[in-house]
C-alpha cells in the first residue's frame, strides 16, 4: 500500500492542481496497463473490476481516504451535473519523487509517461482513451480482476 500511496501523491503533485479521485484511478489504470504491456507486470500491483464504464478499484480509493485521514491530500467535495458528488484532491505538501520505485527507473519512466501523455487530457478523452482499452472493452459489468 506504500507504493500506491506514493504514487497517488506523486501523480498529485505532478498535474499540479486540483485531481478528481476519478481521473487518479483511471491513470493509475493506465500505469498497470502500459506496465503490463511493457515489462510484463503491474507496478501497482492493484486489481482493477470493470465499475459501471470502466476500471475500478476499491484499493485506490482507501488509499485516497487514508491520505486524506493523514492530511496528506486535501479533499473537496463538489456536486456534478448528474446531482453526484465528485471528489477533487490537492497535495497539502509537494512530493517530488516515488522512493519505493528507486531501483525501478522502468516503472518511474511508464508513471512519467503516463502523468505526461494523459494526466491534462480532457476528460471525455481520458474516458474515451481508458475504455477503448482491450480489458475494459472486451468486458462487462461486474467482472472481476479485469488487469
Amino acid at each position: 500500500m506504500e507504493l500506491l500511496k506514493e504514487i497517488i501523491l506523486y501523480i498529485v503533485t505532478s498535474l499540479e492542481g486540483s485531481v478528481s479521485r476519478t481521473r487518479i484511478v483511471k491513470l493509475l489504470y493506465l500505469v498497470d496497463f502500459f506496465s503490463l504491456a511493457k515489462l510484463g507486470s503491474k507496478v501497482t500491483g492493484v486489481n482493477y473490476n470493470y465499475y459501471y464504464y470502466g476500471p475500478y478499484s476499491e484499493s485506490i480509493v482507501q488509499c485516497v481516504n487514508e491520505l486524506k485521514s493523514s492530511a496528506l491530500l486535501q479533499e473537496y467535495v463538489l456536486q456534478n451535473s448528474f446531482g453526484n458528488n465528485s471528489f477533487l484532491y490537492n497535495a497539502t505538501k509537494p512530493f517530488k519523487n516515488i522512493p519505493s520505485l528507486s531501483s525501478s527507473p522502468d516503472k518511474v519512466v511508464i508513471v512519467n509517461d503516463v502523468i505526461k501523455e494523459y494526466g491534462k487530457m480532457n476528460f471525455k478523452q481520458l474516458l474515451e482513451f481508458v475504455y477503448s482499452t482491450p480489458p475494459i472493452e472486451d468486458n462487462r459489468q461486474g467482472k472481476v480482476n479485469v488487469i
